[in-house]
């Protein structure tokens, strides 16, 4: 059932891995099927949820990301736009938000495409549970080899790996980054600190090592990762 929601996106990042392809566009920006990644995530966004309050942090070219969006946000998206210093990484963006955050949200990195239902599951997976994470997680593990993987039983998460391993093999999922959580996340970013170019995937290793409960949506359906330049390629139903 379509209701309101909260979703923060990280858009301030750098994106060295795609070269000259970001060098005079922000990464969010590079287009997937001849639209911005941003846009696909926004109207993805409204598809799942129908109306979404959206906090987008912006820092490397944040000028773009604001014009493209005041342009094309879909409607009933609501933005507010957070500096993020990219000096304190992703863990910096994150507690950013944290003034502007409400209650229960989505969070999801900038540079991800998937359909509606990764978000809109995730979200009420976490919901109706009391965990203190939810994760969207993919068999499909060749898609980046930089996010970390996990093993689920049920619905709980019983192993988290970050690194991943070179070669990870199926029962292992691969995390799509996509974290819904309430103000325990930010709690955890400040009891596990790590290094600005760690991400928050090591935040995620260290609460489950501390056996915090964390579960995972098993979500089958393709997804892009814009990782590299060959990915400006790629298209979600070519793999379907």
């Amino acid at each position: 059932m379509l209701h309101e929601a909260e979703a923060l996106i990280m858009a301030g990042g750098y994106g060295k891995r795609m070269g000259e392809a970001a060098r005079e566009t922000q990464k969010c920006l590079l287009p997937i099927e001849e639209k911005a990644v941003l846009g696909h995530i926004l109207e993805s966004l409204v598809a799942a949820f129908g109306s979404v309050d959206v906090k987008i942090a912006v820092a490397y070219k944040a000028s773009q990301v604001k014009e493209y969006v005041d342009k094309n946000k879909p409607n009933k998206i609501t933005v507010t736009y957070v500096p993020d210093d990219t000096t304190k990484g992703i863990c910096g963006a994150y507690l950013n938000m944290e003034e502007y955050t409400k209650g229960n949200y989505i969070s999801l990195p900038g540079d991800v495409i998937a359909y509606p239902g990764a978000y809109e599951r995730t979200l009420s997976l976490f919901e109706t549970s009391k965990a203190s994470i939810a994760m969207a997680l993919s068999p499909r593990l060749e898609v980046i080899d930089t996010h970390a993987v996990a093993r689920l039983r049920g619905i709980d998460v019983i192993e988290f790996l970050h690194p991943p391993p070179n070669t990870p093999l199926y029962p292992f999922l691969r995390d799509l980054n996509f974290y819904a959580s309430d103000k325990r996340m930010f709690d955890f970013i400040r009891k596990f600190p790590t290094p600005p170019q760690g991400g928050i995937s090591p935040v995620v290793r260290k609460a489950f090592e501390a056996q915090y409960p964390l579960i995972g949506e098993r979500y089958t359906s393709p997804w892009i990762h814009l990782g590299y330049p060959n990915d400006l390629t790629k298209t979600l139903h070519e793999n379907e």
